[in-house]
């Protein structure tokens, strides 16, 4: 509540003038603001005071007026500076407050952001878990397939060691197969009996009944049976394949082949005395590799070679 000067001067008179009759002490300022006490006699509305008294009394008043309106108004600013203090202080209040939501906010985010952080670890862990698994399935793939490798490498070695015994055995079986046939041939030459060779078919063993071939064979077996003068006719029947085939398949067929002979032999030479010394399937060994069909053909065929009298064969080299 402000104190105005005219509220003060009025009660300062209503005190003097209720202040007949004795002596009254008031406390009032001086223009300097130092409080004093001023006696005021009794008597008169100025409690019998001089006329100077009363003027000092009423500059006194005046003084105490003027320190009481400064300092009001002192007030008055100190109060706006307040004011606007607290205002201001309300507004860093609320930017405080602002910046508290904010900060909650970015906290919020940043948790969420670490939320997602950690989730893309436990995906990575978890992927890094499974190449470790893939990683240790395919070492003991590659652990499996360097032991079958490693099999298969000393199996492809007994393989080849077994090809080459196999290679040098059916050599030596050749080898002496040749020998023996050289000398059966060498007889054959010297008693000038000779020897037919029959061609067949691509992959067949049948000596075809009225073509060339059987004729040709009809017409040796003739000859022999007329030069033999009752002499036996030894035979030595050896069958040859060309090498358009597998080799246990050709093996086979000149076998065949060889053996096919016998059957027109022992219907043209029913009645002459003969018999079969050997008969050899040579295979493919003949036959060499890499050529053309006509020249296959020329070893689709079987020989049959030809001597006197039992006892007159030659010596033979031991079976391998």
């Amino acid at each position: 509540m402000r104190v105005t000067g005219t509220m003060i001067a009025g009660l300062a008179l209503a005190a003097l003038a209720g202040c007949g009759g004795s002596v009254r002490q008031i406390p009032m300022k001086d223009a300097a603001g130092v409080e004093k006490v001023v006696d005021l006699p009794a008597g008169t509305l100025f409690g019998g005071a001089s006329q100077q008294q009363a003027g000092t009394i009423a500059q006194m008043i005046a003084d105490t007026n003027a320190v009481t309106v400064a300092r009001s108004a002192t007030t008055v600013a100190a109060a706006g500076r307040i004011e606007t203090g607290v205002q201001q202080v309300q507004a860093d209040v609320r930017e405080l407050q602002a910046g508290e939501k904010r900060d909650e906010e970015s906290l919020r985010r940043l948790e969420a952001e670490q939320k997602r952080i950690g989730e893309d670890v436990r995906q990575a862990a978890d992927a890094v878990g499974k190449v470790d698994a893939a990683a240790g399935k395919i070492a003991t793939t590659v652990a499996r397939t360097d032991a079958s490798v490693k099999q298969l490498v000393e199996g492809q070695a007994r393989l080849e060691e077994t090809a080459k015994e196999t290679l040098d055995t059916a050599k030596k079986t050749w080898d002496t197969t040749r020998m023996i046939i050289e000398a059966f041939e060498k007889v054959s030459r010297r008693q000038g009996t000779g020897e037919v060779t029959v061609f067949f078919a691509t992959g067949s063993s049948r000596v075809a009944r009225g073509g060339l071939q059987e004729r040709r064979l009809v017409e040796f077996a003739d000859w022999l049976g007329r030069e033999s003068r009752g002499r036996k006719i030894m035979f030595v029947s050896v069958g040859s394949a060309s090498a358009t085939g597998p080799q246990g398949l050709n093996e086979k067929l000149a076998k065949k082949r060889s053996e096919a002979l016998l059957g027109v032999v022992d219907q043209y030479l029913v009645n002459v005395p003969h018999e079969y010394v050997k008969l050899y399937g040579t295979g493919d060994l003949y036959s060499p590799k890499g050529v053309g069909r006509a020249e296959h053909e020329r070893y689709q065929h079987a020989r049959l070679i030809a001597f006197f009298e039992k006892g007159q064969e030659p010596p033979l080299p031991a079976a391998p």
